[in-house]
């Protein structure tokens, strides 16, 4: 009797065991699905964000071809160079971003950096086009333009690799791409700095001139004002003091 009481409970514990491992083995393949289904959902919304900022660089670039665009109107070519830098910048941040994700890592910098990618080709392509009012040879303007555009070719082709669903590739590719065409771009600007100063110099030289030739002119008025006056003997007496002052006084504010 003994024996059977103790296979009957060896039957039933073996029993539990089998429920046990059974029921672990259902919630072990819903978390699977839960997961699988997040890391999904995780894909197709890096594929929209990375969809939505190469789409934001392909407007800037045709934008920049508008002839209705005329950019940030207060912007300088040394103005135009620092975006073109901190662009630069950007995108390689974004490759780093990338590869941390291919690696395991959170796909938030991404998305992060994707936004800041397309916001930096944006404020690009609004200075350039800004500082090209001071170009004038169209020479330069040509070769700015073409940098520009292979810079920003470059930035949508890396958000559109970058996608889960654009298969295995790195940015590594577009990133280099990017890079050559923003030292073009900045070669390109130097000239128009150096052209940007000069514009700035006559312009500053302008202004003294006119400044300059003012002061003469009210000197002048002064001086025959003062000249009539003295020539009136009823008014020499009564005038003479103040107007002198005042004379005085003009020609050193003008000096000063």
């Amino acid at each position: 009797m003994l024996q059977v009481g103790l296979d009957e409970s060896l039957e039933r514990m073996h029993e539990l065991q089998q429920s046990a491992d059974a029921a672990k083995q259902q919630h072990e393949q819903k978390l699977r699905a839960v997961l699988a289904e997040q890391a999904n959902e995780m894909k197709r919304l890096l594929d929209d964000v990375l969809e939505g900022c190469a789409r934001k660089v392909e407007e800037s670039a045709f934008q920049f071809e508008s002839p209705l665009f005329v950019g940030n109107t207060s912007a300088t070519a040394e103005a135009a160079a620092l975006s073109a830098e901190r662009a630069s910048a950007v995108i390689a941040d974004f490759a780093a971003a990338t590869q941390s994700l291919a690696a395991g890592g959170s796909p938030a910098k991404v998305l992060s950096e994707a936004n800041n990618l397309a916001s930096a080709v944006e404020s690009l392509v609004s200075n350039a086009k800004g500082a090209l009012r001071i170009a004038g040879d169209d020479s330069v303007v040509d070769e700015i333009g073409a940098a520009l555009k292979a810079f920003a070719k470059s930035s949508q082709d890396a958000l559109l690799v970058a996608r889960p669903s654009g298969g295995s590739a790195t940015v590594d590719a577009q990133r280099g791409e990017a890079q050559r065409a923003a030292d073009q771009l900045l070669k390109a600007l130097e000239s128009l700095m150096v052209k940007d100063v000069q514009q700035q110099t006559e312009d500053i030289g302008d202004l003294v001139d006119r400044e300059m030739q003012a002061a003469a002119k009210a000197i002048e008025e002064a001086a025959l004002r003062l000249h009539e006056l003295m020539r009136n003997p009823k008014q020499t007496v009564v005038v003479r003091r103040p107007v002198v002052l005042w004379f005085v006084l003009t020609l050193l504010l003008f000096f000063y």
